[in-house]
C-alpha cells in the first residue's frame, strides 16, 4: 500500500493530496495490496525454512519478517520483467511487470482527468491578470526562491518549457494560463497564488480591461506617426519595467514586419499600441508618446502629471 501511495504521489507534485484520494488511485492502491496478500499466501503455503523452522522460536519476529518478505517480494515480483523491447514510446516489459505499468498507465490517465477541471480553475482564478510577457522570467524565479529547495535542473527545466511556450506565439492570456500550469506542477496551487498575489504590480496587465482597455490605447495612439514605431519602442524599453531580451528582440522584429504591411496606418498605431501597453504598460507608452512629441532635448514630464493642454487625447476616456 505504502509503495502504490508513493508512486502516485510522485507523480502528481501540483496537488498530490487529490490525486492520492481519488478513486483511481485507491485502485491502484489495492491492487498492490492485494499482490501483497498474494505473496503473503504463497509464503505460508511454500512455508520457507528461513521464516518457519530458523524464526520459529521468536513468533514476534517471525510474523515481522513474514510481513516484510511479502511487502518486498511482491515488489520485486511484479517489477520484474523477462525481457524488455524498445518501441517509439519507450522500453516495454514482457512478465509480471507488464500488468502494473498498465495498470499504472491507466490510472495515470483516470486520475489526469479527475485533476484536469480543479487545476484548470484554479489556474484561471490565479493568472487572469497576469500578462505573460512580463511574468515569463520574474514569476518562476520568485515562485522558486519562495520554495528554496526545488532542484536546479527541475529549475532548467521550467526554463525551458517557458522558453518553448513564449516560441509558439500563442495568445498573451492563453500563454499566462499555460506558464500557470506549469509553475503548478511544481510548486503547487498555494505557492502560486502567493507569488502572484506578492508580484501583481509588477507581472499584471493595466488596470484598464475589456472595452475600456481599447478604447484606451485607441485615443493613446490617435494621431500618432506610425514611422516612429521604433522609437517609440526604444522609449518605452527605456521608460518602462525591465523586459526580457526575447521580447525586446522579438517586439523589434514584429514592428519592422508591421511596418511592411500595406494597411491603413491607424490600424498599424492601434497594433503597436497594443504590443506596446501589454510589454510594458499604458502610462509608460504614455509617457513615452508625450517624450516623442516634446522632442529628443526636452525631458519627460514626470509620472503623474497630467498631459500639456492640446494633448487631451492622450489621456483614456473615464
Amino acid at each position: 500500500m505504502l509503495i502504490g501511495a508513493v508512486e502516485t504521489v510522485s507523480r502528481y507534485k501540483g496537488d498530490p493530496a487529490r490525486a492520492l484520494f481519488s478513486a483511481p488511485a485507491a485502485l491502484y492502491i489495492a491492487v498492490n495490496v492485494i499482490a501483497c496478500l498474494g505473496m503473503l499466501v504463497c509464503l505460508r503455503m511454500m512455508r520457507p525454512d528461513w521464516l518457519f523452522t530458523d524464526l520459529k522460536d521468536d513468533p514476534d519476529l517471525q510474523k515481522l519478517s513474514l510481513i516484510l518478505a511479502s511487502g518486498f517480494g511482491a515488489m520485486t515480483l511484479f517489477r520484474s520483467s523477462l525481457f524488455r523491447i524498445k518501441t517509439a514510446d519507450g522500453e516495454l516489459g514482457f512478465g509480471p511487470s507488464f500488468l502494473l505499468d498498465t495498470l499504472l498507465f491507466a490510472s495515470d490517465r483516470a486520475i489526469d482527468r479527475g485533476v484536469a477541471p480543479p487545476r484548470g480553475n484554479a489556474v484561471q482564478a490565479i493568472m487572469k491578470d497576469v500578462a505573460f510577457e512580463r511574468a515569463q522570467i520574474a514569476l518562476p524565479v520568485y515562485c522558486f526562491a519562495l520554495m528554496q529547495n526545488v532542484p536546479s535542473q527541475e529549475q532548467r527545466d521550467v526554463g525551458v518549457q517557458v522558453k518553448e511556450l513564449a516560441a509558439f506565439g500563442l495568445p498573451p492570456e492563453i500563454s499566462a494560463f499555460n506558464l500557470g500550469l506549469i509553475l503548478i506542477n511544481v510548486v503547487g496551487t498555494g505557492v502560486l497564488k502567493q507569488a502572484v498575489k506578492d508580484l501583481g504590480p509588477y507581472i499584471s496587465y493595466d488596470p484598464l480591461a475589456g472595452d475600456r482597455r481599447f478604447t484606451a490605447i485607441a485615443t493613446l495612439m490617435n494621431g500618432f506617426d506610425v514611422r516612429q514605431a521604433q522609437q517609440l519602442a526604444e522609449a518605452c524599453f527605456s521608460l518602462g519595467r525591465p523586459v526580457s531580451l526575447n521580447g525586446l528582440g522579438d517586439l523589434r522584429i514584429r514592428i519592422a514586419q508591421l511596418g511592411q504591411e500595406e494597411i491603413d496606418s491607424r490600424l498599424k498605431a492601434l497594433i503597436l499600441g497594443r504590443w506596446l501597453v501589454d510589454l510594458v504598460g499604458h502610462s509608460t507608452v504614455a509617457l513615452a508618446i508625450e517624450s516623442l512629441k516634446q522632442g529628443p532635448g526636452a525631458p519627460p514630464p514626470p509620472p503623474g502629471q497630467p498631459p500639456a493642454a492640446g494633448n487631451a487625447q492622450d489621456s483614456p476616456r473615464a
